[in-house]
């Protein structure tokens, strides 16, 4: 009978701990929320709970930092290389779509008709110097 008595209560204790302890990650941060309220953010390492009255919701932030070791694309640099798509006719002046904006654009050489696509080699201002570019076997549909 103690036996019993004994094995009951360390499964209780047991289930108290696993449920007041938790572990957040270098990368993750720990919003403790005390009956439904919040009370702060924890972490990281090891984070000590009232059980049954305290819950915790990680949140990740890896993302962040990811994205501010990302190298920075703005400005002229970012566009250069990428691939536009010709809403105009270009001979040698048109319209480009490029991530969804609308650009002013001379090609290079040649002609460029209305949907295909070109990349981006330079910016001169708001004007972008494009070539066009040559894939075989494939055609764009706008």
């Amino acid at each position: 009978m103690d036996l019993i008595l004994i094995f009951a209560i360390a499964i209780f204790v047991i289930i108290i701990l696993a449920a007041a302890i938790k572990i957040v990650s270098e990368y993750e941060r720990g919003v403790v929320f005390r009956l439904g309220r919040c009370v702060g953010v924890r972490g990281p390492g090891l984070i000590f709970l009232i059980p049954f009255i305290e819950r915790m919701v990680k949140v990740d932030v890896g993302g962040v930092v990811k994205g501010q070791r990302r190298r920075v694309e703005t400005d002229a640099e970012g566009l250069i290389g990428q691939v536009a798509i010709a809403k105009t006719a270009l001979a040698p002046e048109g319209a480009v779509l490029v991530e969804g904006e609308l650009w002013t654009a001379v090609v290079d050489d040649g002609k460029v008709e209305s949907g295909e696509e070109v990349t981006i080699t330079k910016v001169q201002g708001l004007r972008l110097l494009v070539t066009q570019r040559k894939i075989k076997g494939r055609k764009r549909w706008i």
